[in-house]
């Protein structure tokens, strides 16, 4: 049996193929992803700061994890592209 990838695998909740390292990658992902955001929404401050656009990166760094770990090509490009924005705006702004 070959296997399709997390998102599209039938046998999903049965799995035990990424495990702990998916669902850490993702709720990792998801809170620094949501801390950052609501750092750039709430404060002007943070806009100019380089330390919330590399939160942002190690973010999308774990949602490339996760996407590696579920053979899941459009998030692990979506994250990766993420990153370089994330990483060129820490670059514009240290």
């Amino acid at each position: 049996m070959s296997c399709a990838g997390c998102s599209n695998c039938a046998q999903r909740g049965r799995c035990n193929r990424g495990g702990c390292v998916e669902r850490i990658a993702k709720w990792g992902g998801l809170a620094l992803s949501l801390t950052g955001s609501l750092l750039l929404a709430t404060s002007k401050a943070a806009g100019t700061s380089p330390f919330v656009f590399m939160l942002l990166v190690v973010a999308s760094g774990a949602w490339t994890v996760a996407g590696i770990v579920m053979r899941d090509r459009a998030l692990m490009t979506s994250s990766m592209i993420g990153m370089a924005f994330n990483l060129s705006a820490t670059l514009i702004r240290l």
